[in-house]
């Protein structure tokens, strides 16, 4: 499909313990440049964190998280990011 025909776009979360600094490191990055603004809409406003903080396990800070995002592609836009899968361990 011609990239400008998109309809929904999806990115992927990733934050791990890096173990050799022992800090966690956080990867972002969607399919196309919608779900990469999706992502980073994702990760820099707080209403979605405190949603995601709602349904992962207790004490999810000190472990990984991966999380997929999708998005509908709004007439050359990337409308508001939303979780569809989740993985904590």
């Amino acid at each position: 499909m011609p990239y400008l025909q998109l309809s929904e776009d999806y990115a992927l979360i990733s934050r791990v313990l890096e173990p050799t600094t022992e800090r966690m490191l956080v990867v972002a990055g969607g399919l196309t440049g919608y779900g990469t603004i999706a992502a980073g809409e994702f990760l820099t406003n707080a209403v979605y964190l405190e949603e995601i903080a709602k349904e992962v396990p207790k004490n999810w800070e000190h472990k990984n998280i991966q999380l997929v995002i999708a998005t509908k592609v709004i007439h050359g836009n990337s409308g508001p990011p939303r979780v569809v899968e989740r993985y904590v361990w």
